[in-house]
């Protein structure tokens, strides 16, 4: 399954922001993402995480229309792609950071006791 990371810095994306003075300059600058939003859910808003978390999903769509744009922002032409999604299905993961964590420290230790159950064979 092919990922694709949607984060654009400002510069990348042709939007501007004010430079950081003092402090703030060392910092990484903020990255944005496009929103993904839902309309016309019969269901409840239970059903969906809470505003501000974060996790992973799967989705089942169909492509309604992909648009792939040039545009010149003075400095050059930039590429930019709109595709619109009809989501027919989704399923909210149950990880987050601290659990893949722990599944992995998890995976470790499976994988130290068969290697010490083959050494000691």
């Amino acid at each position: 399954m092919k990922t694709i990371d949607l984060g654009n810095k400002p510069s990348e994306s042709g939007m501007t922001e004010a430079a950081p003075s003092g402090p703030a300059q060392d910092k990484k600058p903020k990255v944005y993402y496009p929103s993904f939003y839902l309309h016309d859910y019969k269901g409840k808003a239970a059903d969906f995480p809470e505003a501000g978390s974060e996790g992973t999903a799967t989705i089942k769509f169909k492509v309604a229309s992909k648009t792939e744009t040039d545009r010149d922002n003075g400095d050059g032409s930039k590429k930019s792609c709109s595709v619109e999604l009809e989501v027919m299905q989704i399923t909210f993961g149950e990880d987050s950071e601290s659990d893949a964590i722990e599944e992995g420290l998890q995976e470790a230790e499976t994988v130290e006791e068969d290697s010490t159950e083959t050494e000691e064979e």
